[in-house]
């Protein structure tokens, strides 16, 4: 049997100094999972959130893939960290032992907006106007906006919105879309179809 230095040639050896020792236990790999909301949550005033949790969400994901919570809001994956992870000054932190998004659905999306625009309502060639019904005809013909809503089509209720995050409403009264006119609120919400038609 092999001595190290100043072992003595007894069983068992005494009096070694680099006797052969034991395999400590390896330590079990910490990670943070890093995830970053697409648009700030609460509104024009919110903040860019970042959930740094112990688990990874429930399904597979790729790095800067994106998922919606049960809120609606999309969420990336920025990525798998050590434990020393340092969150940028320019988003709000969230801390999370465990899984902050448990339950969500497990649909993914290539980009934010991709989720963003999933479930919404999205009406290229339109035109608005706070002027008359038909200079929204006109604005849909000159300079065609693209709309989006909190519905999947124009309907008495729903919000129509300028921008996919659904963040900035339509603040004009008169809206064109695929052949039909509608009044506003001027806050977004569509009143009902117009009296009068292009």
């Amino acid at each position: 049997m092999p001595r190290g230095p100043g072992c003595s040639a007894s069983t068992p050896p005494t009096g070694c100094t680099s006797a052969i020792r034991p395999a400590s236990p390896s330590a079990t790999p910490n990670f943070l999972y890093v995830y970053q909301s697409c648009i700030r949550i609460g509104g024009g005033r919110g903040t860019i959130q970042q959930v740094i949790q112990t688990q990874p969400v429930s399904f597979t994901i790729a790095v800067n893939e994106v998922f919606k919570d049960n809120d609606g809001n999309c969420w990336y994956y920025v990525g798998q960290f050590n434990t020393s992870y340092i969150p940028s000054p320019k988003v709000t932190p969230i801390n999370f032992g465990g899984n902050y998004f448990t339950g969500v659905p497990n649909e993914t999306y290539t980009n934010c907006e991709t989720c963003a625009t999933a479930n919404t309502g999205t009406f290229g060639n339109s035109g608005v106007s706070d002027i008359s019904i038909f200079d929204a005809c006109s604005d849909a013909i000159i300079n065609p906006k693209t709309l989006y809503s909190n519905c999947t089509e124009i309907t008495t209720g729903c919000i129509l919105y300028e921008d996919f995050t659904l963040q900035t409403v339509v603040s004009e009264i008169y809206v064109f879309h695929q052949g039909a006119n509608w009044d506003l609120n001027g806050s977004g919400v569509v009143i009902g179809l117009s009296s009068t038609q292009c």
